[in-house]
């Protein structure tokens, strides 16, 4: 009975301000962390299911498709969660004017995803594949919307009800389609059917509980300062863009399709453990608004080290540990098809250490409305992407798009992080030597371990044990804090 009182206060309770970070997390970290392993399923069992081969298909058609998402990646979600968070007796407002610039935009998206990516497309079996990924995409988008507003009143529970159970349906038709046939084809229209039922959900729970008067919200002298405050995330998408699929594009100009579907599951993997960083910036997001808002420059910078260091908790084991396992753990997850992806995955997970802290820097410049400046990051970062692609692919293939990645991540977040200092001066580094003397036993043992033939969970279970066992010993603060808001929840 006291373990389920403590959860109940945890979960549905009201807190303090380091209470409802928790609260956040917990909530986030149920929906994305129990999401992510149920939609793991069918993102497994697909790759063994349809072969490398037919796995490239499927991930080049999402690659391209993703490419031109430009005006999906505008940044409206962003906005308003940070306004919503700021004036939420303006909420209804605010969100039915975000919702109407969002329709429009994802109009132009739908036309973009019909009639121009088909132009660009390299691989003949990816074209029967737009279509149901574009209805995928757009539905995702608006969901998204949806979510974003759920984030804006610190409703994250609704956020997990919905990531949880369109996750589940993924898996439901995911698994069902296959089973008729398997095909690249069958598996996009799940991915379709799927997102299809979450935005319905999302939309219910928005329209039935949380907005009144929808209708008669919208407020035309809100949309010129959505826009502006949006336009430079929608110049910084780009980046998300490049980063997450020029290199699966021209990885499939210029190598086959078995490659394509070698380096989508490495992805795959690396995208699975960021899912902290995005934990930990969501969670922490409204109360660097406020911050931002009362210009509390004291408490955001206290805000700010805290969550990088218990980010770089997380970081660097995971690069290490990885990096010791690779080859196990990619034949593990996928079969032995997918070993020969082992050393550009070892070259990918070194991006973890760049991309968690860039999170927190974005948001941190989004709450300070200081966006606008990250355009020129932008644009050097495409640069670097595009050119070190372009270089490395043609020769190195897999390796060399993860060489790029790595470059490109790097780039833009050492460029935020400058951005970021200039407006609130935080140390970054607080705490990183013993994360990474605790980090590098866990990785040497976790090594010796494999070479003794060991199962890869049991090596996974007892290298972080012993990891966070030394953190212990050394009296680390981060885990000790972690620790200690757990209880004061």
């Amino acid at each position: 009975m006291l373990m389920v009182r403590t959860l109940k206060k945890l979960f549905f309770g009201d807190h303090d301000q380091k209470g409802t970070v928790v609260k956040n997390f917990l909530w986030l970290g149920t929906s994305q962390v129990g999401g992510r392993v149920v939609r793991s399923a069918i993102t497994i069992y697909a790759a063994r299911a349809l072969g490398t081969s037919d796995y490239g298909v499927f991930s080049y058609a999402m690659g391209l498709t993703g490419f031109f998402l430009f005006f999906k990646n505008i940044g409206v979600d962003g906005i308003m969660t940070r306004e919503v968070a700021r004036r939420p007796e303006e909420r209804n407002q605010l969100f039915a004017t975000s919702f109407w610039l969002e329709v429009g935009l994802l109009i132009i998206t739908a036309a973009l995803l019909l009639f121009v990516a088909p132009l660009f497309n390299h691989i003949p079996e990816a074209l029967l594949l737009i279509p149901a990924l574009t209805v995928m995409l757009v539905a995702d988008d608006m969901k998204d919307l949806f979510v974003a507003y759920f984030r804006g009143i610190e409703k994250m529970e609704w956020e997990a009800v919905v990531t949880l159970a369109s996750n589940i349906a993924l898996v439901a038709f995911g698994f069902g389609a296959l089973m008729i046939s398997r095909s690249p084809l069958y598996l996009a229209w799940a991915y379709a059917a799927a997102s299809l039922f979450g935005v319905l959900l999302a939309g219910g729970i928005v329209f039935i509980r949380h907005v009144q008067g929808f209708f008669n919200s919208f407020d035309r002298t809100m949309v010129v300062p959505i826009l502006r405050s949006a336009w430079p995330i929608a110049v910084g998408g780009v980046v998300g863009l490049l980063l997450s699929n020029v290199d699966i594009i021209m990885l499939g100009f210029w190598k086959t399709t078995g490659d394509v579907g070698i380096y989508a599951a490495v992805q795959k993997i690396a995208g699975i453990l960021g899912v902290v960083a995005a934990l930990a910036g969501t969670s922490i997001f409204p109360i660097f608004s406020r911050f931002a808002h009362s210009r509390d420059s004291v408490r955001m910078r206290q805000a700010i080290e805290s969550v990088l260091r218990v980010l770089f908790l997380f970081a660097v084991p995971l690069v290490l540990g990885g990096i010791a396992l690779g080859a196990p753990l990619l034949k593990f997850i996928f079969g032995s098809a997918y070993g020969p992806g082992a050393n550009a995955f070892a070259i990918l997970l070194p991006t973890i250490l760049a991309t968690f802290p860039m999170v927190i820097f974005t948001n941190c410049i989004l709450a300070y409305d200081q966006q606008r400046k990250t355009v020129a990051f932008t644009v050097v970062t495409s640069l670097v992407s595009i050119g070190l692609n372009f270089i490395l692919i043609p020769q190195f293939g897999m390796i060399g798009a993860s060489l790029a990645a790595l470059a490109s991540s790097v780039v833009f977040s050492y460029l935020t992080f400058r951005l970021c200092r200039k407006i609130v001066p935080f140390s970054l580094w607080k705490g990183f030597s013993k994360i990474f003397g605790a980090a590098v036993p866990m990785a040497v043992l976790a090594w010796f371990v494999q070479m003794l033939g060991w199962p890869v969970l049991l090596n996974i279970a007892l290298s972080g044990a012993v990891y966070f066992a030394i953190l212990k010993l050394l009296k680390e603060r981060a885990l000790d804090e972690i620790l200690s808001l757990v209880r004061s929840a």
